[in-house]
């Protein structure tokens, strides 16, 4: 029944059809403009050095404040699933 009746009719009106197959309801994404300008590496070239130590520091303090029993349970947990 697709290859007779659905593919010629997809076919047809391939300028009007539009396949999703994410499970979600019929959506379309916003349009975006993905040109990055001049303003943006000028801003990125402030910013991005800061950004980095920044998230290098709460990267580790975030792993520091990790308890040495919820490691061992996490490793532990790990080694019985594999």
């Amino acid at each position: 029944m697709l290859t007779v009746f659905g593919l010629p009719k997809m076919q047809d009106n391939i300028d009007n059809f539009i396949l999703q197959l994410d499970g979600a309801a019929p959506h379309w994404s916003a349009t975006v403009s993905p040109v990055l300008t001049l303003r943006d590496f000028l801003l990125w070239g402030y910013i991005k050095d800061a950004d980095l130590t920044e998230l290098k520091h709460l990267i580790a303090a975030t792993i520091d404040e990790f308890d040495s029993d919820t490691l061992i349970r996490t490793w532990e947990e790990m080694d019985y699933l594999l």
